[in-house]
């Protein structure tokens, strides 16, 4: 597994809001998490690290409104944090802007066997893999240049936003024969 991370052009490194996280080796199966924090979106670089780091250690069921308390819980205390050490001036402008919500498009890969992984993406994070059998190259979700808008479907911190969550979750089984390179 390796990992590469490019912030966009103006941006230093430390202003990058796209995390990844990886399982650790001891884990009954690898899982594989990105997530791209939405740059208009208030701390979504806190919110992108809580999503992939929680993915990685719950799988699928962080995708539920009960997964999602924790690290809703966390970016809350974190976000505040980092607030509370802003000047006073932009306390009321931060806390307006932060119940809009902090949002991440993300993608996620479970290896179960080296023949079967459990793909899943929201938004325009997206997953590629190349079928050794028949050279075919598979794409999740499947966009075209046209679907990558300003707004892709998201993972929001705010709990309401939960309950749609799943209308949002594109998932597929992915039964592979010398499959690699896997590219989230």
């Amino acid at each position: 597994v390796r990992r590469f991370q490019i912030q966009k052009q103006g941006l230093s490194k430390a202003e990058c809001e796209d995390k990844s996280a990886l399982s650790s080796c001891t884990a009954s199966a690898l899982r594989v998490a990105v997530a791209d924090g939405a740059t208009e979106s208030l701390f979504s670089g806190i919110w992108a690290n809580l999503v992939v780091h929680s993915y990685v250690e719950k799988g699928d069921e962080l995708l539920t409104a009960s997964g999602l308390e924790s690290p809703h819980q966390e970016f809350v205390q974190k976000s505040s944090q980092q607030i509370l050490q802003m000047p006073d001036t932009q306390h009321w402008f931060m806390y307006e802007k932060l119940e809009r919500g902090s949002h991440v498009t993300f993608a996620a890969v479970e290896f179960f066997s080296p023949e079967k992984i459990q793909a899943l993406a929201v938004g325009d994070s997206c997953i590629f893999w190349r079928n050794g059998e028949n050279e075919e190259v598979g794409m999740l979700p499947e966009l075209s240049p046209e679907d990558f808008g300003a707004f892709p479907a998201s993972i929001c911190h705010l709990p309401r936003t939960c309950q749609t969550l799943n209308q949002k979750i594109i998932r597929k089984e992915i039964h592979l024969k010398d499959a690699f390179p896997i590219v989230l």
